[in-house]
């Protein structure tokens, strides 16, 4: 039953930045007392695996990146360490492609 009743609960989105379009779960419980908390997931994995945890949390809200070519979020199609810092550095200073 609460299963059912977390559904209304989550927000899924996608958010563009740098032509980088990421995919995000956003759970949002109705008496979220605390500030949210940033679930990162490891490699080989994607953002689905923190919806249990999130749902047992009632008032804490997570959010839930996918991160790059995992998930439901894009795969820039280069691996590149270098090219990911680089992203990440345009993304802090807020300048664009």
């Amino acid at each position: 039953m609460k299963a059912e009743m977390g559904i209304e609960l989550w927000r899924t989105k996608y958010h563009t930045i740098n032509g980088f379009k990421q995919f995000y779960r956003d759970w949002q419980p109705r008496d979220e007392t605390y500030l949210p908390v940033l679930a990162l997931h490891g490699s080989l994995t994607h953002s689905g695996m923190w919806i249990a945890l999130a749902e047992a949390a009632d008032s804490i809200r997570m959010l839930c990146p996918d991160q790059r070519g995992f998930g439901l979020s894009e795969d820039p199609g280069n691996d590149s360490c270098a090219e990911f810092r680089f992203g990440r550095a345009r993304t802090r200073s807020g300048t664009s492609v």
